[in-house]
């Protein structure tokens, strides 16, 4: 009846399985939660062993690195059950009774998202802080502000589909690393006129980044939407697709470009410093857009 569905990379994921595995096993339902590891180092292959002794767990290690998207994609096919839920492996759910919520809730839409969590105080790690405030900030709202834009709002790491809309609308494998998958996934099921549905049943991400990280994760991210704006895979919904927009219209990419090329150097040391600035981290990452679209 249920498949839960979780791509594993450099993660220790024993304590969200076992949460689920309770979960599941008290809605007495047919299920299996299925973990495919994509190309974790050796410490985290064996500290995620311990999961296959559980009842209706599977675990695989993949030998190659397929790719967010790619995994996702290969989970929902190999999957037994067609009700699945999609998750991070950087998750930890916030009530027990998270599996029920989405069963409950399974008739209202083939695509229902559930939303996303921080820890309420900043993290003890200073070199967090960039990720906290950008998830706390940009990625926390409840499923009535949500559902103003439903597709805008739509993210990956946790979310109900059914298996028939992953066969319609695949996720994009020519994206590579990380970054806008799940952008891309969204506008694809708006085209299709497959509809989402929001809910308030969020899990906490736990998993965050140093600073460092989450901006090479950026770059990358960047990168991507520089490809899907070239092949025209991507709508003004987008924020910083929106600004590179005005800015192109008006004649000042080259010149802002510029400017942002002089004060790269504070705005890096302020996103990697103990109180980085949203702001700040916006003009980063328009800087990467407009270098990426050079001569476009």
């Amino acid at each position: 009846m249920l498949s839960v569905l979780i791509p594993i990379y450099n993660f220790n994921v024993t304590n969200l399985v076992q949460d689920l595995h309770q979960q599941c096993t008290d809605l007495a339902i047919p299920f299996e939660i299925r973990c495919y590891d994509d190309g974790s180092t050796a410490q985290f292959l064996e500290q995620n062993k311990s999961i296959e002794k559980l009842e209706n767990v599977v675990l695989i290690e993949l030998k190659k690195n397929l790719g967010r998207a790619a995994i996702r994609n290969l989970l929902s096919k190999e999957a037994t059950f067609d009700h699945q839920i999609f998750m991070d492996c950087d998750s930890a759910t916030k009530s027990d009774n998270y599996i029920k919520t989405f069963w409950d809730n399974r008739n209202i839409a083939p695509v229902i998202f559930g939303g996303r969590i921080y820890k309420e105080n900043k993290p003890a790690e200073r070199k967090k802080n960039l990720r906290w405030i950008y998830g706390t900030k940009r990625e926390v709202f409840d499923a009535e502000t949500r559902m103003q834009k439903p597709y805008k709002y739509f993210m990956t790491n946790n979310f109900w589909v059914e298996r028939k809309v992953v066969e319609q609308v695949p996720f994009h494998e020519n994206l590579i690393g990380y970054g806008h998958e799940d952008t891309v996934f969204a506008q694809d099921l708006k085209a299709k006129n497959i509809t989402v549905k929001h809910i308030n049943n969020p899990l906490f991400h736990i998993g965050l980044e140093d600073a460092e990280e989450f901006l090479q994760k950026t770059t990358n991210g960047v990168k991507n939407l520089a490809q899907l704006i070239k092949s025209n895979q991507i709508d003004s919904d987008n924020r910083l697709f929106s600004t590179y927009q005005k800015l192109k219209k008006i004649g000042l990419s080259s010149l802002v470009l510029g400017a942002l090329n002089i004060i790269y150097p504070n705005l890096e040391r302020n996103l990697m410093g103990s109180n980085p600035s949203l702001h700040f981290f916006d003009l980063y990452k328009l800087r990467l857009l407009l270098q990426n679209m050079k001569g476009v």
